[in-house]
């Protein structure tokens, strides 16, 4: 019964990706370079999660099974750095209609850098904070279930990792794939 558990599990984390690109596609404008860069960031969030899970287990410095508190971890730092990651969107999106009259060229990649590099400082300080305000919680909430084996060191653990990673997932990965494709666009 567990394992099909974990197998619908890893569906649903599946799934939600799919419908995420779909959202993205839809809300943004060439929506689907978007949703791809967010869903690499969410499947790099996930990946990375796991692998720390297996190593830090493996070492024995934590007890944690992947087991279905892990999976909810693993969905809740989906949904964490996906909305990140559509802060930072929106601000640009935002950007490139607010600066639309600007001096430079629509194909200028001095354009483009500026509307991403903007974006990214306005967004940097509130991405940041929310991500250290959410660690303070879950980190003492790590603190006080480490070495117990129970599931709320697993699930703590999870989000630990998960936070840290899909906050600058969200900053860098996410963005920087939208950026590539946007230069290979706008130099075509």
């Amino acid at each position: 019964m567990a394992k099909e558990q974990k197998a619908k599990a890893y569906q649903a984390i599946f799934l939600s990706l799919i419908a995420i690109l779909l959202y993205i596609a839809f809300r943004f404008p060439n929506g689907f370079v978007f949703g791809f860069g967010a869903v690499v960031a969410l499947t790099h969030d996930v990946l990375i999660t796991l692998g720390a899970i297996a190593v830090f287990s493996g070492l024995g410095l934590v007890h944690v099974e992947v087991d279905l508190t892990v999976i909810a971890a693993l969905l809740t730092i989906v949904g964490y750095s996906i909305n990140n990651t559509i802060v930072i969107f929106d601000r640009l999106r935002e950007n490139q209609h607010k600066y639309e009259q600007e001096i430079w060229d629509r194909f200028d990649r001095k354009r483009l850098a500026y509307e991403w590099d903007l974006a990214l400082s306005q967004t940097l300080s509130r991405t940041t904070l929310t991500s250290l305000t959410t660690l303070f919680s879950i980190v003492a909430i790590f603190v006080l279930n480490v070495g117990q084996g129970n599931s709320m060191e697993g699930f703590s653990f999870s989000m630990l990792i998960g936070i840290i990673v899909g906050t600058y997932s969200s900053i860098l990965v996410a963005s920087a794939i939208v950026f590539a494709f946007e230069r290979k666009k706008r130099r075509a």
